[in-house]
């Protein structure tokens, strides 16, 4: 009941925030054309990337190594070292930014910076909330940052007319206003003492985080490298497309996030367990399933509410929609196993088998791209995705047993190639939704008895 707890929290506050990313998007498209939108995404995307790399994810460490310290001194201390090791690689920061804005010619390399600035920010104060227990506060600051991001954005584009460079701005605000609110709500700032600066604790958080930054990069080279591909190889358009195509996949990512906050967390807690050989293999099968009944659903559902949603002018990403849908589904898998890998201190598999996806999809986009046209894009990053999962399957078996139901393997990969089959076939908005019925009932039936469970656990606390 723990693990729902965590998850039903997450849920809230993840879910909350995606409903507002997706309320945004009819804005955007009809605000901005295809190629504007796709430009000052792709910068979004990008210094997202660098954030990661040249700040080496610290906030990853925060949480783990939190675990650890059973004091919130000692929590504390973890906390001034991870600000120290930020802002030493602060300048690095500034210039990698500054050089690939150039380099690319991205537009609006100032706002560019200033929202990977603030993810850093928002991060490292989420984290910390989460490493002293209060999910509630990261929930709510999630709902701070999605509420002003709305706001802002509808100002700065109807209000100020300032164009789709509204797309940094109204997140970049946003993210330091939830930061903010943590900040009131627990002075985590004015505990930090910079005699608590450890050298020892600085070489061991580097140490750690420094697979995880070469990682960001491998996996951006397994994901969003696609984006580079389709600037120079595609129309100008095609970046527009792809982006309101991520924007809708992000519909499964917040589905893998909502369980992974919660898992990542469950994790850590049994990674010294003799028992979490049997804990992670039974919930890799809930996982898988969740995951599957949910890409299904969600490939038939947006599928009848994009016309009513979305621009003329972006039709064509409904064509390359499902297969973004079933690579989001891969890098599910990868980020359940992902997060075993952290919690048992072996990230470095983490970065052989990015790179290996990074290989698979770079390698194919250079061979397709030019013959599948806007299709070899989310193809060869699903099949990336899939090169990844393999490799971390058979290396986790080296560090701790996780069996497969091969079983509910097929049932879930039917259950999504019919979702695409119905929607490739031009199927009425009837069968699509009488399929997403049947896999709402199917899933129902397949955990019957933790919902009678859970029922009775709700029925009980509301007596």
């Amino acid at each position: 009941m723990k693990f729902l707890k965590k998850m039903a929290v997450y849920f809230i506050g993840t879910i909350f925030n995606k409903i507002i990313v997706f309320l945004l998007l009819p804005i955007y498209t009809a605000n901005f054309d295809p190629a504007s939108y796709g430009d000052n995404d792709l910068s979004m995307t990008t210094v997202t990337m660098l954030a990661s790399l040249l700040f080496m994810e610290v906030w990853t460490p925060l949480l783990r190594f939190s675990y650890d310290e059973h004091t919130l001194e000692g929590k504390q201390k973890i906390f001034t070292n991870v600000v120290s090791l930020s802002g030493a690689c602060f300048p690095l920061y500034i210039a990698g930014c500054v050089l690939i804005a150039f380099w690319q010619e991205l537009p609006n390399p100032g706002w560019m910076i200033a929202y990977g600035l603030s993810l850093l920010i928002l991060h490292i104060a989420q984290f910390e909330a989460r490493a002293i227990g209060d999910s509630k506060d990261f929930m709510i600051s999630g709902m701070v940052s999605s509420v002003f991001q709305f706001i802002l954005s509808a100002v700065l584009i109807y209000g100020f007319r300032v164009g789709a460079v509204a797309i940094l701005i109204a997140p970049a605000v946003s993210n330091v206003l939830a930061a903010m609110y943590i900040e009131a709500r627990h002075r985590f700032l004015r505990k930090v003492r910079l005699k608590d600066v450890s050298k020892a604790m600085l070489r061991d958080l580097t140490k750690y985080s420094f697979p995880l930054a070469i990682n960001a990069v491998a996996f951006w080279g397994m994901t969003n490298i696609n984006r580079y591909f389709a600037k120079w190889y595609l129309s100008e358009d095609a970046n527009g497309y792809i982006a309101l195509a991520n924007k809708f996949a992000a519909l499964i990512v917040t589905l893998i996030k909502v369980y992974a906050l919660a898992w990542q967390e469950s994790a850590y807690e049994h990674s010294g367990s003799d028992q979490r050989s049997r804990y992670y293999s039974k919930m890799l099968v809930v996982y898988m399933d969740f995951m599957a009944f949910g890409t299904a659903a969600v490939i038939v559902g947006t599928n009848v509410l994009f016309p009513f949603f979305i621009d003329d002018a972006y039709t064509l990403t409904q064509l390359i929609l499902p297969i973004y849908y079933l690579s989001a589904f891969a890098n599910a898998m990868s980020n359940f196993y992902g997060h075993i890998f952290n919690a048992e201190k072996k990230t470095n598999i983490l970065l052989y088998s990015t790179l290996l996806g990074a290989a698979v999809n770079i390698g194919l986009l250079y061979a397709t791209i030019q013959i599948w046209g806007l299709y070899a894009v989310p193809i060869a990053l699903t099949l990336g995705y899939l090169a990844n999962v393999l490799m971390r399957i058979l290396s986790i078996q080296k560090t701790v047993k996780v069996s497969f139901d091969l079983k509910r393997l097929a049932l879930d990969i039917v259950v999504m190639a019919a979702a695409c089959g119905i929607v490739y076939c031009g199927c009425s908005a009837v069968w699509k939704v009488l399929y997403g019925l049947l896999l709402c009932g199917g899933l129902g039936l397949l955990y019957r008895e933790k919902l009678k469970t859970a029922m009775k656990t709700v029925r009980r606390k509301f007596r």
